[in-house]
């Protein structure tokens, strides 16, 4: 079986066991991407990614470096921004976000 298919079917193997939709791209070379946006933090998706590499059926997969991308959702993001309004802090919860997309590189969502 190709590698692009055992990375498809490992993509959903992952959106099955966590129940959020789970993409795994090509990077370059040997390394690939799995991304999602909200649910299982990247330590849960690493150890779930363990565990599938572990078994019989993406033996293809194991010699490849899979990186782990969680995003949120504008959904969560909102959720989020009602949150700290509540608590008093959507100034410094707005920076973070802020300095979390400069440091990847992304810049600010026009309204």
């Amino acid at each position: 079986m190709s590698r692009s298919r055992q990375a498809a079917l490992l993509a959903r193997h992952l959106s099955e066991v966590t129940g959020v939709e789970v993409g795994l791209y090509h990077d370059t070379g040997a390394r690939w991407i799995a991304m999602w946006a909200d649910g299982p933090l990247q330590e849960e998706m690493r150890a779930h990614l363990g565990a599938a590499l572990a078994g019989y059926d993406y033996v293809d997969m194991r010699d490849r470096k899979i990186d782990c991308h969680r995003s949120t959702s504008q959904r969560a993001w909102a959720a989020r921004a009602i949150a700290s309004r509540r608590e008093g802090t959507l100034g410094p919860a707005i920076a973070e976000g802020a300095a979390h997309r400069r440091s990847l590189g992304v810049g600010m969502p026009r309204p």
